[in-house]
């Protein structure tokens, strides 16, 4: 008896265009979705954009050393002079690739390129982003001209791949079909982060709070760019407020930016703000996460959140409502796993952290609830909504 040849379909040849850089914590995604048995996978991105955060340029590509290309890019002469067009879109349209992975920019003409002429050479396209853009209301028009020009665009791809569930809504809410919308939720490698915490010794952290804080004193965190969307200005009085107030608290702020100079400025003679630098390697970030009692980020505070849930540190935060934040944003439950402080100000945010200090019962329980989040925060997830994305977009059932 002769057994039946089982054929397999062949491999699909899937390239993802950033307009910006390689960061760093999206290498492990990549590296798990390029090992798919299904998919050759190469990833192509913009450059660097001065002052946009950790460096790009890393050694820890492995594998995928031969699969990243760096584009070169034009960029816009006014505004916040994004990125305008990528050099080498044609031959990603006309190379060997079945599907385009691009970002929902509607300010990159590239996106605009590939989403009209996929089809024609027989591509794939599929949009990855937010879904939404907050709305501006001392812009309106050109709020409403961004909408438009984003339902338009996104009406164009074969699937969309939103970083959350408010995405997922705001997709629908423009009319995108059902089918057609998937979750990514956007996360870092929350595995690698808590077998991190594994190696890092109980002495160390004891005696980094000894560093910063006297023994009853709490140990309140930042780790960040220092510009304004991130209201380090806002937090450094609410520590003076704190202080003020006979509250023992001190302050780390972890990172560098356009603002570094002028808080520093702000703070001087403060002893309970500290400024140690930037530090981008996640082990040397370890301790400092595990000694905190909060992370406090006043402003925006994106994948930071996952970062300290995975040591079990939970997050206090503006509200969306009175700051608009990043999708990372929808991760933060009030109450289980950190605390949403629903006015922009030193008051507010004094008395959110003094309460919450004073209930060590209560801060245990976000701390739990933040490890519990972390866990349900996993890169594994983050590849199947990719994978779905790709097989719905290319009639492909696994």
């Amino acid at each position: 008896m002769h057994r039946r040849r089982t054929s397999h379909p062949p491999q699909l040849r899937v390239v993802w265009i950033m307009t910006g850089d390689l960061r760093p914590y999206r290498i492990p995604f990549l590296e798990r979705l390029a090992a798919h048995p299904g998919v050759v996978f190469e990833f192509f991105h913009g450059p660097t954009k001065e002052g946009s955060g950790a460096p790009s340029d890393t050694p820890e590509l492995g594998a995928m050393a031969n699969r990243v290309t760096a584009m070169r890019a034009v960029r816009w002469p006014f505004g916040r002079k994004q990125v305008a067009w990528l050099f080498g879109t044609w031959q990603l349209l006309t190379g060997d690739f079945d599907v385009l992975i691009c970002q929902e920019t509607v300010n990159n003409l590239s996106i605009w390129v590939l989403a009209f002429l996929h089809r024609f050479f027989g591509k794939r396209f599929v949009l990855h982003g937010w879904g939404y853009r907050p709305d501006n209301p001392r812009k309106r028009l050109s709020t409403t001209l961004r909408r438009l020009a984003r339902r338009v665009l996104l009406l164009t791809a074969d699937a969309m791949l939103t970083y959350t569930d408010r995405g997922r809504i705001a997709c629908l809410a423009l009319g995108i079909p059902q089918d057609r919308v998937f979750v990514s939720r956007n996360t870092l490698d929350t595995a690698k982060l808590q077998a991190i915490e594994g190696t890092i010794e109980d002495s160390e952290v004891s005696d980094l709070r000894q560093m910063f804080t006297s023994e009853n004193g709490a140990l309140l965190l930042f780790v960040g760019r220092l510009q304004h969307v991130k209201r380090v200005d806002l937090l450094i009085d609410t520590v003076e407020l704190l202080r003020r107030e006979g509250h023992r608290s001190t302050l780390i702020v972890i990172g560098d930016g356009p603002e570094r100079t002028l808080l520093e400025d702000r703070a001087a003679g403060v002893d309970s703000v500290r400024f140690v630098g930037a530090i981008y390697d996640e082990r040397d970030l370890a301790p400092y996460f595990m000694a905190a009692d909060l992370l406090v980020i006043p402003g925006r505070i994106g994948l930071t959140c996952v970062h300290a849930f995975s040591h079990g540190l939970p997050v206090v935060t503006a509200s969306d409502d009175v700051m608009p934040q990043t999708p990372e944003y929808d991760y933060i439950e009030d109450g289980e796993n950190g605390v949403i402080v629903e006015a922009l100000t030193a008051p507010a945010f004094s008395r959110a952290i003094a309460t919450l200090l004073a209930d060590r019962a209560q801060l245990e329980r976000l701390k739990t609830g933040a490890r519990k989040a972390a866990d349900q925060l996993t890169m594994d997830q983050t590849v199947d909504g990719f994978l779905a994305a790709i097989r719905y977009a290319t009639g492909r059932t696994h």
